[in-house]
């Protein structure tokens, strides 16, 4: 409901402030962190999407890797912003 979508929006303006500061020493995945940010909002309501919300975001953090777009500590950055 509204609490859900509210706290995800002020987590979504945290992930991209944290992101930001770490910015000049760190490009962390923000592509990580939000798909952290949505296993953990839709497990909040629908805890059966937790397992596949998990292998999504395991997916688009090899991507990253794979694509040579961010390295391996960028990457956990961006899940542990997330």
């Amino acid at each position: 409901g509204e609490v859900q979508v509210s706290v995800g929006l002020a987590c979504a303006v945290l992930i991209i402030s944290i992101a930001g500061l770490l910015s000049p020493w760190l490009k962390a995945s923000q592509h990580v962190a939000f798909g952290v940010l949505a296993v953990v909002v839709a497990a909040w309501t629908h805890a059966a999407l937790l397992l596949l919300g998990c292998m999504l975001t395991l997916a688009i953090a090899w991507s990253r890797l794979a694509l040579r777009r961010h390295t391996l500590a960028e990457v956990v950055a961006g899940g542990a912003i997330g």
